[in-house]
């Protein structure tokens, strides 16, 4: 069994495309199987099959935004994409770096820089530690820390340990506010 080199798809018209070997064997494929690589197999008696395996294949299956994304278009979990290379699991936006950028570090993220998480374009990825990498992102954490006043519009100018040891910022004029509340109320039972 041989195998063959498969050239890029052509557009056949009609919403096909024609997948051609070097072999000179051909196959209209329909537009469910277009956006994969394929592989002839078995000297044609098994047919041009799709490269499910390679990951490579992931170029193949994204779509170009106006903002420069690279968006995928195959299975998501939960935001992110996702695809299947030897049986197992990969989110698309890691697979994508390590091609074009190398080894992501075992203590580092990859972060979007475009905040976008179908994109996998890698000009817009980014290796940064975990803490890092929700500081940058929008959820409530990354709100909380960037505040830098009270909701009074007061300054937060000290921190407080809970008692369970989380660290909370203040601003001495609202803590004062209400110390001086709680005296009056304690005096007043």
């Amino acid at each position: 069994m041989s195998n063959h080199d498969i050239s890029p798809i052509i557009d056949a018209g009609n919403g096909y495309s024609r997948v051609s070997c070097s072999c000179g064997w051909t196959k209209c494929v329909p537009p469910a199987m277009q956006g994969s690589l394929y592989k002839c197999v078995g000297g044609h008696l098994g047919g041009i099959q799709r490269k499910r395996n390679a990951p490579e294949h992931i170029w193949t299956r994204g779509v170009r935004t106006e903002a420069g994304c690279l968006e995928w278009t195959g299975a998501l979990t939960e935001g992110y994409g996702k695809t299947s290379i030897g049986g197992k699991d990969i989110l698309v936006h890691r697979l994508a770096y390590e091609l074009a950028k190398g080894e992501i570090p075992g203590d580092l993220t990859v972060d979007h820089i475009c905040r976008n998480t179908k994109c996998f374009n890698p000009d817009h990825l980014r290796l940064l530690t975990a803490v890092d990498n929700v500081m940058a992102g929008e959820g409530p954490a990354a709100q909380n820390i960037r505040k830098t006043h009270c909701p009074q519009g007061h300054e937060y100018d000290r921190t407080w340990i809970s008692p369970n040891g989380r660290p909370s910022r203040q601003c001495s004029i609202c803590q004062a506010a209400a110390d001086k509340r709680h005296k009056e109320k304690r005096k007043n039972k």
